[in-house]
């Protein structure tokens, strides 16, 4: 019985795994690619189809997604906030809470990811940076 549940995680685990990626035609979040909507912050990063390793290859597109969602939110935040010490404490601050929300994997194998963050997240970030606690500036 243990390793019948054992076995059932284990399939359970690789098809919510499998369930994440798309595939078919591209979707409109990668052709549009964004940078912010009403509510949130977005960044995208594709990973090529020569790196085999399938776990590698999604976090090479994730983690170029969570780098195109910095650099958005830098450029969003220069707009309204001309100090980029600040800017850059306000997204050191928020950009842990991003999440992946998509990825897809086209014909030839390239493997893209989207990532998002919230604006509350940042504008709570950006509140902490400009409105620091007595004694934590």
């Amino acid at each position: 019985m243990k390793k019948f549940s054992l076995a059932l995680l284990v399939l359970a685990l690789l098809g919510g795994a499998c369930a994440i990626v798309m595939r078919g035609p591209a979707p409109v979040w990668l052709s549009a690619k964004t940078a912010t909507d009403d509510g949130a912050y977005y960044g995208y990063g594709c990973a090529e189809a020569k790196i085999d390793n399938a776990t590698f290859k999604r976090q090479t597109a994730d983690e170029r997604a969570r780098v195109n969602l910095a650099q958005n939110l830098h450029d969003e935040l220069m707009k309204t906030i001309d100090d980029e010490r600040l800017v850059r404490q306000a997204i050191e601050a928020a950009l842990p809470k991003f999440k992946i929300v998509a990825r897809h994997q086209d014909q030839e194998g390239n493997l893209c990811s989207r990532a998002r963050l919230a604006k509350s997240k940042v504008e709570e970030a950006v509140y902490v940076v400009l409105h620091p606690k007595p004694g934590k500036g």
